[in-house]
């Protein structure tokens, strides 16, 4: 057994945020990162986000919760534990599978669906995330963001949001039910 420890600094967060998961070799490490990171949201910060099983697999597989207020928003964990340095290919996705979730969780869900980047690499540890209108106004005005080749997209790594701005727009979706982003 081995411990992955994520300590994310960021001055915008007042506490550091560390995630700790135990992995066992036997069991599936991208569930550990993805429940503890979970867990540490809503003890340290009153975040909820839950797991449900969509009637359709291009939706994403985890909702925010509000209480009262229901689902405020989707989310998509992509989670990335190599031996390698990180770098943009290690962070994309099937461009055909990207296009689909965004375009049947914008007509279908009527929420802000997150893409949300775990990563533990040799030369980062760190969360990182995307918006379905990001990702949309990138794939529609930006060609560097989709290897045509071989059907990828490719996030900018200088300007998805940190975990810091993921905090603060997970809270004020939560306090106000508004998309601020």
């Amino acid at each position: 057994m081995k411990d992955i420890i994520f300590e994310i600094f960021n001055e915008q967060v007042s506490d550091k945020l560390t995630l700790f998961s135990e992995i066992d070799e036997n069991h599936n490490n991208k569930s550990n990162l993805i429940e503890s990171f979970i867990n540490e949201m809503y003890s340290r910060f009153r975040i909820k986000i839950e797991e449900w099983l969509p009637n359709k697999k291009e939706y994403p597989n985890y909702m925010l919760l509000g209480g009262d207020r229901g689902i405020l928003a989707y989310v998509k964990f992509v989670t990335i534990i190599k031996n390698l340095d990180l770098s943009t290919s290690l962070l994309s996705s099937d461009y055909n599978e990207i296009v689909k979730m965004i375009s049947k969780s914008d007509s279908d869900l009527d929420r802000p669906t997150f893409l949300v980047y775990l990563i533990s690499c040799n030369d980062s540890k760190t969360i990182f995330f995307e918006t379905n209108e990001e990702i949309k106004d990138r794939i529609y005005t930006d060609d560097s963001c989709i290897d045509k080749r071989k059907q990828l997209y490719l996030p900018d790594l200088s300007t998805i949001g940190s975990l810091s701005n993921l905090i603060a727009i997970f809270k004020d979706l939560k306090k106000n039910s508004v998309k601020i982003y």
